[in-house]
């Protein structure tokens, strides 16, 4: 997956992973980082959740990170 996207956008909104950790419930901002990166496997229902935090249409998310796979 191409998670690229999900930082761009995060970046672009001006919201730290610290915020995004934080409002997932990771006690550590590493966790996100983790998912952010791909070195962690990203699950479906944070995909979501993180779509929601960024108020993105999941539609459309899930065709931007499926590019480049």
């Amino acid at each position: 997956m191409n998670l690229t996207f999900l930082k761009k956008e995060r970046l672009k909104q001006n919201i730290s992973q610290k915020k995004i950790s934080t409002t997932l419930g990771y006690k550590y901002t590493s966790s996100y980082n983790k998912l952010e990166t791909g070195t962690c496997n990203l699950t479906l229902e944070t995909f979501i959740k993180i779509c929601n935090i960024l108020s993105l249409d999941l539609e459309t998310a899930i065709k931007e990170v499926a590019k480049n796979v």
